[in-house]
Order: structure tokens, then sequence, then C-alpha cells
């Protein structure tokens, strides 16, 4: 009932981006492909204002939901690029958690080398 509201709201309102997310982490609890799709909509949205920091939570958000999906190739691509954001941006514990996500991918995908040594 509230998902038609919120992406009934034009994309350039301050606030679709973050309600998004937010019913995003809600519908990822019932149905992973309404999830991924409402964090692919949300990632347009942050691109689109150039928000940086908000790109590369999405990005770990949905690199996590692949993984759940077993689209693992996609959730490794998305693992790095997010952790490169934060790497450039200097905030080491986004990145870590980055690393982490991308550390699970590549476990799941089988693989267990590169997971072991991927550089941090």
């Amino acid at each position: 009932m509230l998902g038609p509201k919120i992406e009934g709201l034009p994309d350039d309102h301050p606030s679709e981006a973050q309600c998004l997310n937010g019913l995003s982490l809600f519908k990822s609890v019932r149905n992973s492909t309404e999830h991924k799709r409402l964090l692919i909509h949300t990632l347009k949205l942050w691109r689109e204002r150039e928000d940086v920091r908000q790109v590369a939570i999405t990005l770990r958000h949905l690199s996590e939901a692949n993984r759940l999906m077993f689209l693992r190739e996609n959730g490794i691509e998305q693992a790095k690029e997010a952790s490169g954001i934060f790497e450039r941006a200097g905030d080491a514990a986004n990145q870590a958690a980055c690393l982490i996500r991308l550390a699970w991918v590549l476990h799941d995908d089988g693989q267990l080398d590169a997971a072991k040594s991927h550089p941090v």
C-alpha cells in the first residue's frame, strides 16, 4: 500500500530515495526480487543526485541482495565498486564492511582463494 505512493513521488522529491531505501529493507523480508528492484531504483536516484556515499551504501545492500539471489557476479562487482568508493572517501569502516560482503560473495561463488587474498 505504501510502496506505490512512495514510488509515485517525483524522482527529484527530496525524500524519495530515503523512503525507497527503507521500503526495500522491509521488502527484503518478504520478497527478494522486489527488494532488489527497489534498491536498483534507489541507486539510480542517488546516482542522479551525485550522492556518492549513498550510492556506495546502496551498492553494498544490492550486493547482498544479489548474493542471496545467487546472482554472485553482480554481487561481486557491486561490492568492489562500493569498496572503491569508500576507499577514495577515506571511510575505512564502510570499506571494511564492503570487503566483508565481497569475501562472502566470493566464498559463495567458490572463489575461496580470491576471498582469502583480496587486497584489504
